[in-house]
C-alpha cells in the first residue's frame, strides 16, 4: 500500500505591518482613510490621535498639499505639546494627543458614523455640555459638506442641519443657542482656531 502523496505547502506571502499598533487600528483606519481622501481633509483628529497628510505623490514626485495655515497651526500644536509623533503610515503622519490637550476626547470615531448619527451625537453632546465632542461633531459635518458642495450650498445645508439639531436639543431641554455658541467658541479659542468661518458656527452666531 503506497503512502498518500504529500501535499505541497503553499508559501505564505510576506506581509509588511506597522511596528506599532494603535488601539482599534482597523476601525480607525477605515474611518480616517475614507475621510482623508477628501480634498479638504488633510488634517483630522479622532480625539486620541491626529492624522496629518502634508504631502502627496503627484506624477512620481512628492508635493506639499497642506496649505500654509494648516502647516503653521500643526507645527504650533506640536511645539505646545498638544500631541506627539508616533509614526508615518504611507503618506499619513500619526500623532498621539496629550490628555491635557483641548483636542482630547475618547470613545467616538466620527469618521465612520453616518451623517444622521453625527447630527445625533452633536445633539447628545450639547445636552451633556461636552463642548469638545460637540465641536468635533460640528466640524465633522462641516468637513463632509465642504467636500460635497460648493461653499454657498454647503453653508445652507449646514445651517439646515444646525436648525434640526437645535430642535432636538430643545426637545430634550438642553442648552440654548447662546450657551452652545459660547461653548464652541471656548473650545476653538483653546485650539487656536479662528472664529470667522460661517460654516463652523451655529446659525445666527457667525461673526
Amino acid at each position: 500500500m503506497s503512502l498518500p502523496a504529500k501535499k505541497k505547502r503553499r508559501k505564505r506571502k510576506a506581509s509588511v505591518e506597522a511596528a506599532k499598533k494603535l488601539p482599534h487600528e482597523h476601525k480607525r483606519a477605515r474611518a480616517m482613510v475614507k475621510s482623508l481622501s477628501g480634498n479638504s481633509r488633510m488634517w483630522l483628529c479622532d480625539g486620541e490621535y491626529v492624522y496629518f497628510r502634508p504631502t502627496r505623490v503627484v506624477n512620481g514626485e512628492k508635493v506639499t498639499v497642506a496649505n500654509p495655515t494648516t502647516l503653521e497651526r500643526h507645527r504650533r500644536f506640536i511645539s505646545e505639546g498638544q500631541y506627539t509623533y508616533v509614526e508615518t503610515q504611507d503618506d499619513v503622519e500619526i500623532y498621539k494627543v496629550a490628555e491635557s490637550s483641548p483636542f482630547a476626547r475618547k470613545g467616538m470615531f466620527l469618521g465612520e458614523l453616518s451623517d444622521s448619527d453625527v447630527r445625533r451625537q452633536a445633539m447628545l453632546n450639547a445636552c451633556k455640555r461636552d463642548w469638545i465632542a460637540y465641536t468635533d461633531c460640528l466640524e465633522e459635518m462641516s468637513g463632509r459638506l465642504k467636500g460635497r458642495y460648493d461653499t454657498g450650498i454647503a453653508a445652507r445645508v449646514y445651517n439646515d442641519y444646525l436648525q434640526y439639531i437645535d430642535i432636538l436639543i430643545g426637545m430634550r431641554g438642553g442648552p440654548v443657542a447662546a450657551e452652545r455658541a459660547a461653548g464652541l467658541a471656548g473650545v476653538r479659542k483653546r485650539r487656536g482656531v479662528g472664529s470667522g468661518k460661517l460654516i463652523l458656527l451655529p446659525a445666527g452666531m457667525a461673526s
